[in-house]
């Protein structure tokens, strides 16, 4: 019989795959499809699903996930550059939205105990949901962008207080006690001081063995076994583990290997995330919301616009325009993720009771669900009075402090994406010099290498060069692929450069690909998936050798270059079928039959030392001609009858073959450079 975990899991994901693809059609977030999917399969409505323990553990992944992959996008040195964002702004707007629900809760009826924990619950916004708004938009990269995220990070990282002193507000008093609290204080030191060993020598000498390797399979071992690792280091002094995993991301953020490492951890974060939604969802009664609709309604209404106000007035203070801070107020106006694991605790504390905890999942809840939609029409009606008012006052969109332009504003530290470069992939001898040539016709240009090796070696040099699998959908998002002009493919795995190509051309439809092949039979294949060129090695070489063979044997040079260039215009299709037409090309034998070529040097006290060319009559003679006079480093090609054979002059020469060899004989004295006079050479 099938377990039940297994059949609960089926439930979800078949379940979710319709909903999302209904809400992506709707245009908007996949989050909200799994809440409701969540409502539509728990106990509460259709009951498909009765074990939620089970599913509340792997829930738990997700939110560990979700705060490994937030750490990777960060690094100390942005949080130090942050600080006054994160400190003031993040605590003014925690402090305030406390305060909201401390009179909240007080006005409800509800011990002072309880409506101070109720307003740590609403004080925190959904990640997950602020960022996909916020991505959905293009707006990370804006200062409205960079607000929310640092307000959010500020909000994950003041989760932990919160869970320490939740068990103090229910009254707890083992936690209460001075020596739990000095106890506690001394895990976390040792914690800390553990995970500061663990960055600064454990984990930079253990990934750049695990790199070294060139395995995907140990890379995502070592990721998964690191997070985990921190994880348990925090939960052992009592602190979450989504601090230990936010933690375990900010160490892989500081390493060259954070973008390859996002590509593999968040297909893992999605799953599960998606997984945690369903479960938050679940734990909703619907016979509640139908018994208490106003309650409810009233609830969520008061939490969405009291930290709509509350995060806009913050955002405003700091610095942004007045258009910006109320998106940044809207986009932050749910409640968070964390506020269902926090609200649990709660629970075992009796700091809310049956009533309370199922009011505030409706308004948790409905407050994910219409940030979404309020957010886009709210942004839409904004950027349509800009618009208005900008053809009305001609101010080409400012409108005082109330700015609402979105682009990407540069700012100090961060990287400037590419635009119309070139993207190398492999940075062997074949990556090098596509790089060398970029830098001469001064295109900008970014190398994707997968040896650690060489990437850390040539960032010391400057190169601007990044560790990764470019097939990856993070490092083709890193290097700006959707608006490259060009992507070389200098690898040599077969399966690298299909993925690569396929990769590339998915990014970008207009990208022009050039990739190299060792053998033919993959031409056809790396085409149909998106290559524009492939240059392939077997052929190269083939016609390499073969174009040398011809010279050799005397064919017009001009006749050598159109039968190669035909060669590579038909896909080698004529030097595949073994057959050329041999009429068409006619060896210089053919117009000069028995004729040789041969280098001689004069010796010192031969008959042809200190004699001029027209005293000798060496064609009248012997029926031979000087071609070309070596002295020295210097070549004489342009020959009169004048010029003078001096002791060690290198004389090249052509003739009859008798000719030759007397001169060889009776004049110069000397044995020929290299071989005998043979056969004719270029």
């Amino acid at each position: 019989m099938l377990p039940e975990i297994y059949l609960a899991l089926l439930i979800i994901f078949a379940s979710s795959i319709v909903v999302s693809i209904i809400f992506q059609r709707l245009r908007q977030p996949s989050i909200v499809g799994f809440l409701l999917t969540g409502i539509l399969v728990g106990p509460h409505a259709l009951a498909l699903i009765h074990n939620q323990e089970e599913i509340e553990g792997l829930a738990e992944i997700g939110v560990v996930m979700l705060l490994f992959t937030i750490g990777m996008e960060f690094s100390v040195k942005s949080l130090l550059k942050s600080k006054a964002v994160i400190l003031l702004g993040g605590s003014s707007q925690v402090l305030l939205t406390i305060g909201v629900g401390l009179i909240l809760g007080l006005a409800g009826g509800m011990a002072l105990n309880s409506a101070l924990f109720l307003g740590f619950t609403i004080c925190l916004s959904s990640t997950a949901i602020g960022l996909s708004i916020l991505q959905k938009y293009g707006s990370m990269a804006t200062p409205l962008g960079r607000f929310c995220l640092l307000t959010l990070i500020f909000q994950d990282l003041i989760v932990v207080p919160l869970m320490l002193f939740t068990p103090v507000l229910g009254g707890d008093a083992a936690v209460a006690g001075g020596a739990s609290i000095w106890l506690s204080l001394g895990k976390g030191a040792v914690a800390i001081a553990a995970i500061l060993v663990i960055a600064r020598w454990l984990m930079p000498w253990a990934i750049n063995h695990i790199t070294a390797s060139r395995s995907s399979e140990l890379f995502v071992i070592g990721l998964v076994a690191l997070c985990i690792g921190i994880c348990s280091l925090t939960a052992w002094a009592g602190l979450s583990l989504a601090l230990g995993a936010f933690i375990a991301g900010l160490i892989i953020a500081e390493s060259p290997y954070n973008h390859q490492a996002m590509g593999y951890i968040i297909p893992l974060r999605d799953l599960f995330t998606s997984v945690f939604f369903v479960s938050v969802g679940m734990l909703l009664d619907l016979h509640f919301v139908a018994e208490h609709p106003v309650v409810v309604l009233i609830a969520s209404l008061v939490v969405f616009l009291g930290k709509t106000f509350i995060t806009g007035g913050v955002a405003l203070l700091s610095g942004l325009p007045i258009g910006q801070s109320v998106l940044a107020g809207l986009a932050l106006a749910q409640i968070s993720e964390f506020s269902f694991v926090l609200a649990s605790t709660g629970m075992r504390y009796q700091l809310f009771s049956r009533d309370n905890y199922q009011l505030f999942l409706a308004a948790a809840v409905l407050t994910m669900i219409i940030t979404p939609f309020v957010y886009s029409l709210t942004r839409g009606r904004m950027i349509s009075l800009r618009n208005n008012w900008s053809l009305l006052l001609n101010l080409q969109g400012r409108i005082g402090r109330g700015r609402l332009s979105e682009q990407p504003q540069k700012q100090e530290g961060e990287h400037v994406a590419l635009h119309d470069h070139v993207i190398i992939v492999g940075f062997g001898p074949n990556g090098r010099m596509m790089a060398r040539a970029c830098r001469i016709a001064s295109i900008p240009y970014i190398i994707v290498e997968m040896n650690p090796a060489t990437v850390r070696a040539e960032s010391k040099k400057g190169e601007n060069i990044v560790y990764g699998d470019a097939a990856n959908d993070s490092i083709m998002q890193h290097v700006n692929a959707a608006s490259a002009r060009v992507l070389v493919v200098t690898a040599t795995a077969p399966f690298l450069i299909r993925r690569v190509v396929a990769a590339g051309r998915a990014v970008n439809p207009a990208l022009y690909i050039i990739t190299r092949t060792r053998f033919v039979h993959d031409i056809d294949e790396l085409r149909r998936i998106g290559a524009n060129e492939v240059v392939v090695e077997e052929f190269e070489t083939a016609l390499n050798m073969f174009s040398r063979l011809l010279i050799q044997l005397s064919l017009p040079r001009n006749d050598i270059s159109r039968l190669v260039q035909q060669l590579r215009h038909e896909n080698y299709d004529l030097l595949k079928a073994n057959r050329i037409d041999s009429e068409k090309y006619i060896s210089l034998r053919d117009y000069i039959p028995h004729l040789e070529f041969c280098i001689l040097r004069v010796e010192e006290g031969s008959p042809v030392a200190g004699q001029r060319l027209d005293e000798l009559a060496l064609p009248r003679r012997l029926g031979v001609n000087v071609l070309a006079i070596k002295r020295g480093s210097e070549v004489h090609n342009k020959i009169s009858s004048d010029s003078q054979l001096k002791p060690g002059d290198v004389v090249a020469m052509y003739g009859d073959p008798s000719g030759l060899e007397e001169a060889q004989h009776s004049l110069f004295m000397a044995k020929a450079e290299g071989a005998s006079c043979g056969p004719a050479k270029p």
